[in-house]
This record gives C-alpha cells, sequence and structure tokens, in this order.
C-alpha cells in the first residue's frame, strides 16, 4: 500500500498498514489460461494453438465457480491433501505474492515482467511471456487484472492484521457453493467487455492489465 507521504494512489489506497501471513498458502504460476477453463468443459473445445495460453476474462463469481469445479474434479481424484482448496487469493495474500519481498512502491523495471500500456499492442498475451517476480510468479503485473476474495472499500481503515480477507463470511459461503457453468462466451470476451464486472463488482482486482 501507499505510504501517506507519497503522491501516488488514491485514498482508497490509504492509509499503509502491515499485514501477516501468518499461513502458507500455494500461488498459481500464472493467470488462468483458455486451456485450462476448457478443461473443465462437459463438451470437447477446440482450440487455436494460438488461443490455448491466452488468459480468460471472467466475473468474479464466474472466477469463483472455476474455482469450486477445480476442488470438486480434484477431491474425486484423491489429487487434492485434505484441509486444501482451490481458491481466489485474499488481497493481502495477493500483494504478498506480487511483491515477493519487495518494499518498493513500482517494479524498478516493470516492463520486462509485465504487459502494459507501453509494450503490449493493446491486447492481451500468452501467459508467462514476461519474466516472472522473485517467488517465479508470472503476470501478476500487467497483462490482465486479477480478483481476489476481498469486497471493496472505500479505505483501509479497521483492517485485519492477517491475511483473512476482508468479505462477509455469508457471502464468502455462498460463492464457494456457487455451482460452475460451462460458459463459452468467456472465450470470446475481450478486456471492454468486461470493465463493467471491474467497475461495478464491489470486489477487489489488483495487478492492472495491458491497457494500464
Amino acid at each position: 500500500r501507499y505510504p501517506t507521504h507519497e503522491p501516488f494512489g488514491g485514498k482508497y489506497e490509504r492509509p499503509s498498514h502491515r499485514r501477516q501471513i501468518r499461513h502458507g498458502f500455494w500461488m498459481a504460476a500464472w493467470e488462468t489460461t483458455r486451456e485450462e477453463y476448457c478443461g473443465l468443459s462437459p463438451r470437447a473445445v477446440k482450440l487455436k494453438t494460438t488461443e490455448r495460453d491466452l488468459p480468460i476474462f471472467a466475473s468474479w463469481l464466474e472466477a469463483m465457480s472455476f474455482c469450486n469445479a477445480l476442488n470438486k474434479r480434484e477431491m474425486q481424484a484423491t489429487r487434492l491433501p485434505a484441509g486444501y482448496r482451490y481458491s481466489l487469493p485474499s488481497e493481502a495474500q495477493w500483494e504478498y505474492a506480487c511483491r515477493a519481498g519487495s518494499k518498493e512502491i513500482y517494479h524498478p523495471e516493470v516492463d520486462i515482467i509485465s504487459w502494459n500500456f507501453t509494450n503490449s499492442d493493446k491486447t492481451c498475451h500468452s501467459v508467462g511471456q514476461r519474466l516472472p517476480n522473485k517467488f517465479g510468479l508470472y503476470d501478476m503485473l500487467g497483462n490482465v487484472a486479477e480478483w481476489c476474495l476481498d469486497a471493496s472499500h472505500s479505505c483501509y481503515k479497521d483492517v485485519p492484521n492477517d491475511e483473512r480477507p476482508r468479505i462477509d463470511t455469508v457471502q464468502l459461503a455462498q460463492a464457494r457453493k456457487e455451482p460452475f457453468k460451462w460458459l463459452p462466451s468467456i472465450l470470446n470476451r475481450k478486456v471492454k467487455d468486461t470493465f463493467s464486472y471491474w467497475m461495478n463488482s464491489y470486489r477487489v482486482c489488483r495487478g492492472g492489465s495491458y491497457l494500464m
């Protein structure tokens, strides 16, 4: 978060505060791809070679339902250890993973780790093409923005001091029961179609995109 003396960022990004990550967690090395999404389709889906590694554009609830479907599939296949589950990260977890130990406001060489408005040609790109951060995670900045579990708030007063998300527990429980609905339309979405999700969702979306 931006320190209070810095000229960057809006009021909703303040005050600067500390969070303690009390429990370890795993993070996918890159954004969910079309091939991964289609892997949960009830029918065979043909993708062009150039499409397979492109990220998908999904709403917050669609992203949660995808995680739910992954949990169901992996538990049935006995590949998911007891006590583990696929989920969106809390914002504290996301920022910890994104910063990878850095305390800087901006990455000093942002163009080598992200697709952004200066180098993207105004289009998203296949995942994993830029350099990873020090944790080995790709596209944490740029390419497409990434959902967090947290509900959006006007500022960071009274936040938990650990990695827990700021979201109503009833809402979270309901979202974790959301059934997966195969939506072929997701594969045809453009970023302009999803801005309404980002701006009106009241959910936290981090990382910027290829247009920012």
